[in-house]
């Protein structure tokens, strides 16, 4: 049997603020020692910050019982029962707190929170009066101005007042909101730490903290403290945002929606809150309300960048009328920035490097990666000196190994555009690249202020960005072809090797027959991001199962996703629709096994998925458009030699995917052939990067 965990490493845990490990650390030790009070405490205390205040109740009332003396605990439970509506008990332990020398204001305050509760204004007010008189005078003067973006210049002074007044919960936990404010959240985060053991109600504290949390990549965590916040504070509308977007972080798009359009009730013209549900009725396939409400909140706010850029990357998911009208749109993009020069060749020496800096939130596990990690491993060292600027605050196992291959790596999503675009000054960037175009996480801002002589994109979306200030886009004559010249702001640089180089994450994930090789009904699928799948995907897929009664369908999902509901409402029966999780790699790539043939979402297809597909021997029915977008599955099947898959419109990509599902023996040969077309077509990467690397020394 193991060793129970010392009570040290739990209090480390809480320390250092993983709250569920230490949980779980000390609910392990209170089995071992029912009556221990030090325990019962920290549990109590970490039950009551995430939310079950009953709970905390319990295991606080059980602590001061066994160690009737400890302040802390009667402040804790004060707190607690006054969160529960029991000012009575509440007040008993305050004063109990009291007795036991514990001077904080705090005390002083929720004393006065439950005589109030109870009916006597009069000594409400003495105790109210007493907790300000307890607070240094000088405290208030420098709170205020970090309300009026100061925090800079009183930090110097407001840090030594706090460290001479250590039990203060005000001036504690505004000190945090100083330091958050001028973007060190490694100094806020221990504070606003120390401000909840104060006084663990406090929603401001929780809605900051429990925020916090969320970015270091604990999200129930983070969403449990916001959901706290939310029960001590009903009307704290910025907790709900807060909230709404780490579920959609937790992939419950179902629920964000929910909570984006409560807290469009009391502020119903936020266009980050618009901007906020945009998103996720976009994951949940929603694309034509999405751009409803992106365009609802550019109509309040038309200047806002973040919601333009959203907005424009939700426009691949839709049709358009024309690809005049699309790029109309996009450019509209470049308008929101002023014009600015672009700065000289920066003078090298003989044996200096050409200084090249990647700028990219997927620097993580994410597709993107599947072709920005080759890029980097096999760039000549010899000739150019590597940057990378990492747009992203959470980081994993990806994030590691990609920034190890930099001679300099910079995480910066916490600088302003005009920071970042300092920075690249600053470091020399030659050229500068821009991986995801209008994809979540991008800084085009930053491109916008022209920081490196010669600016790229590529990648991302495979789309022009709109700006004058990118010089060109790295492309290839499937994705575009010459006719495309016209729709592109950039120059662009079509590649022989191809648009990008390609690394598959599990290069010898072992294969399987087909379903239909197995004895199980023809199985049609899609591993696409479901929000590409708009009503008239849906169509379509819908006809191709009526055709074939007998036929499966199996597709990857977010919780509460509404896809068999819609397919239901086509005529096609949920028994036949197997739904998956988006699971790991390892898992995924076993599942895509269970399907005999891919159907590609329209007008925007899946790039990174048919190359995935593929390389699991399972080929792709696709709709050739006429932008990258709409034409990134074609790209990967002509490359490889497989544009039999190939198709123009929707009758032609039913009567493909019908005449392969009646005869399927083709579907049996390619699943161990397409492995090796791939290999050789997609994934080489010294090359690609010879290509690549000869069209940048020419450039810098």
């Amino acid at each position: 049997m193991p060793n129970p965990p010392a009570i040290a490493d739990a209090i480390a845990a809480l320390h250092h603020g993983h709250y569920a490990e230490a949980s779980g650390l000390f609910a392990t030790l209170l089995k071992n020692d029912p009556s221990n009070a030090a325990v019962l405490h920290h549990l109590g205390w970490i039950a009551g910050i995430l939310g079950d205040h009953t709970l905390a109740k319990t295991l606080l009332t059980h602590a001061v019982r066994i160690h009737p003396k400890n302040a802390d605990a009667h402040r804790h439970l004060a707190a607690f029962l006054l969160a529960l509506n029991e000012p009575k008990d509440a007040l008993l332990h305050a004063v109990s707190a009291a007795q036991n020398q514990d001077t904080s204001p705090v005390v002083a305050e929720l004393t006065a929170k439950a005589l109030h509760a109870l009916g006597d204004h009069a000594n409400a007010q003495r105790f109210l009066a007493e907790s300000h008189a307890a607070e240094p005078p000088e405290a208030n003067a420098l709170i205020k101005r970090i309300a009026q973006a100061q925090a800079h210049e009183i930090l110097p002074a407001l840090v030594p007042l706090q460290q001479a007044h250590p039990t203060s919960f005000h001036l504690t936990a505004n000190v945090a909101v100083a330091h958050q404010a001028t973007g060190n959240r490694a100094a806020a985060a221990p504070l606003f730490r120390e401000a909840l053991w104060l006084l663990p109600t406090s929603d401001e504290v929780l809605f900051r903290l429990g925020s916090l949390v969320a970015e270091e990549g604990r999200h129930s965590e983070g969403a449990s403290m916001l959901r706290n916040a939310l029960s001590l504070n009903p009307k704290h509308n910025r907790a709900r945002v807060r909230l709404g977007t780490i579920q959609v972080d937790l992939l419950d798009s179902a629920a964000a929606e929910r909570t984006f359009r409560e807290a469009l009730l009391t502020d119903p013209d936020n266009p980050a809150t618009l901007r906020y549900l945009a998103s996720a009725l976009s994951n949940l396939g929603r694309n034509d309300e999405a751009i409803a409400e992106l365009r609802k909140a550019l109509a309040i706010s038309p200047e806002d960048r973040v919601t333009f850029t959203q907005y424009l990357s939700l426009l691949n998911y839709v049709p358009m009328p024309s690809r005049e009208a699309r790029f109309e749109e996009i450019r509209r993009f470049n308008a929101l920035f002023p014009h600015v020069e672009t700065p000289p060749r920066r003078v090298r020496a003989p044996k200096d490097r050409i200084r090249i800096g990647y700028v990219s939130g997927d620097f993580r596990n994410h597709s993107a990666a599947f072709f920005i990690e080759p890029q980097l491993e096999h760039t000549d060292r010899q000739s150019f000196h590597l940057s990378c600027y990492h747009t992203r605050s959470d980081k994993d196992a990806f994030t590691e190994r990609m920034l190890a291959y930099a001679d300099s790596a910079r995480t910066v999503p916490h600088l302003s555009d005009q920071q970042i675009a300092d920075q690249v000054r600053a470091d020399g960037i030659d050229i500068l690249i821009d991986c995801s175009t209008h994809t979540a996480g991008n800084r085009l801002g930053v491109f916008a202020l022209k920081p490196a002589h010669r600016q790229i994109t590529m990648i991302g979306q495979m789309q022009t960005t709109g700006l004058d200030t990118i010089d060109y886009r790295i492309s290839d004559h499937l994705l575009s072809p010459p006719d495309a010249d016209p729709f592109s702001s950039e120059r662009i640089i079509r590649l022989e090797r191809g648009p990008m180089t390609f690394r598959p994450p599990i290069p010898d994930a072992p294969l399987k027959k087909c379903p239909s090789q197995r004895g199980l009904p023809f199985t049609f699928g899609s591993a696409n991001d479901l929000l590409k799948a708009g009503d008239a995907v849906l169509d379509v897929w819908a006809r191709i199962l009526t055709e074939l009664p007998e036929s499966r369908f199996v597709y990857f999902a977010q919780p509460g996703s509404t896809f068999k509901r819609r397919m239901e409402e086509r005529g096609i029966l949920p028994h036949r629709l197997t739904e998956h999780p988006r699971s790991a790699l390892p898992v995924y790539f076993d599942l895509l096994g269970d399907i005999d043939l891919a159907l590609d979402t329209f007008p925007y297809n899946g790039l990174t998925v048919t190359l995935l597909s593929c390389w699991m021997g399972l080929p792709c029915v696709t709709i050739e458009g006429d932008v990258p977008p709409a034409r990134a599955g074609a790209a990967v099947l002509r490359r490889i030699g497989a544009a039999e898959f190939i198709t123009h419109s929707t009758e032609s990509y039913i009567t493909k995917a019908l005449e392969l599902a009646t005869n399927p023996e083709p579907l049996h040969e390619h699943r161990h052939s397409l492995r090796e077309k791939v290999r050789s077509a997609w994934c080489c990467n010294r090359l690609f990067m010879a290509e690549f690397e000869t069209f940048l020394r020419a450039e810098a």
